[in-house]
């Protein structure tokens, strides 16, 4: 047996040992004698049975922590996407209106934000292929971008589109820096069914307008909390979770922010905060 290239190892704080497989989503605790074994190892050299305790062995072959063949390993995982793919009655379209942004994190995996907005012709290609499945019964969509608040009225033409072959319910969320919230885009927001709202913060007021800044000089930071507090009022029905990226440079910063946002948001409904770990 060897270990399977779906496989992960890990620690906290030197002192709880952990072995993950994304294949089938098996997260394990182990002792550290066999996490050193096992983190120690080259992915194809093979593993002896009699390095392990018994249970632990099954548990690591039944879980997919340790495999025979990393190309069946691949067959099982292109089996499930095609599964996923094949199934005709629910659809979860992600959506960007626009690549642009007025932001340049470091950690953004778009590093090259072109000016471009969803054109009419795309819209109907998009609404083509919803209305090529049938059986279709269930729809999520995902509201993102670039910056996606910087293209409402695309969001709006593409709802009114939506809503000519599609008159059942659905579900629809945003991702955003929360930057472009305004009253037209709550507006907006609201009509087109929108539920949920994920906005980002990346720390305390200094480190978040490090990381997104503008020529201006402008307080990111305080204009995105205000923002939240307009979007809350003018539309309470919509949940809003602050998503804290946390990197190496600002994990200290997330608990001082939690305690904030908590005296900030004191009293108002809908509003979570939750951290998100950068590991690039």
């Amino acid at each position: 047996m060897k270990i399977s290239k779906y496989t992960f190892f890990f620690d906290i704080e030197n002192t709880d040992f952990y072995a993950y497989n994304t294949l089938s989503n098996a997260l394990i605790e182990i002792d550290q004698e066999s996490y050193n074994i096992l983190h120690n190892r080259i992915q194809d050299e093979d593993l002896s049975e009699m390095l392990f305790d018994n249970d632990l062995w099954n548990a690591l072959v039944t879980n997919n922590i340790l495999t025979d063949n990393n190309e069946d390993d691949f067959l099982k995982y292109k089996a499930s996407i095609m599964r996923m793919r094949s199934q005709r009655t629910g659809m979860h379209l992600t959506l960007a209106p626009t690549m642009d942004c007025c932001f340049r994190c470091h950690y953004c995996f778009e590093k090259y934000k072109e000016k471009k907005y969803m054109t009419p012709e795309i819209m109907d290609q998009i609404i083509k292929y919803v209305t090529s499945y049938p059986e279709l019964k269930n729809i999520k969509i995902t509201w993102f971008g670039g910056e996606p608040l910087m293209a409402v009225p695309q969001i709006e033409e593409f709802y009114d589109k939506f809503r000519d072959i599609w008159q059942e319910p659905f579900i629809s969320n945003i991702i955003t820096t929360g930057y472009h919230i305004d009253k037209e885009s709550i507006r907006v927001m609201q009509k087109v069914g929108i539920s949920s709202v994920q906005i980002t913060l990346d720390g305390m007021k200094e480190t978040h307008n490090k990381v997104k800044h503008l020529p201006s000089g402008e307080d990111v930071f305080e204009r995105i909390l205000s923002n939240i507090e307009l979007l809350n009022d003018s539309a309470p029905e919509i949940n809003i979770t602050i998503r804290v990226n946390l990197t190496l440079e600002n994990k200290e910063e997330y608990i001082p922010l939690h305690k904030l946002c908590l005296t900030r948001f004191y009293g108002r409904s809908n509003i979570t905060i939750s951290p998100a770990f950068v590991l690039d």
